[in-house]
């Protein structure tokens, strides 16, 4: 969950801190519906996998979303 060194002395806050998540599920069509430019936080993780297996999350962190679903992070 955390990131190697600095690589380069005059790197952006957000190269520093990114973190490649992969979700492989080439015969879904909501996979098309994420949108691969959005900031995300690991807490975001088991929201959007019961999101992909259709199930309610119960108990929920307010900090968390679906990464299927916009908002605000």
């Amino acid at each position: 969950d955390h990131t190697g060194p600095e690589l380069q002395p005059n790197s952006s806050f957000i190269s520093r801190h990114q973190v490649p998540l992969f979700i492989y599920a080439p015969y879904f069509d909501w996979i098309k519906k994420i949108n691969t430019n959005q900031p995300a936080q690991q807490i975001d993780i088991l929201p959007t996998i019961l999101d992909i297996l259709g199930q309610e999350q119960k108990n929920k962190n307010h900090l968390a979303r679906s990464l299927l679903r916009e908002g605000p992070k």
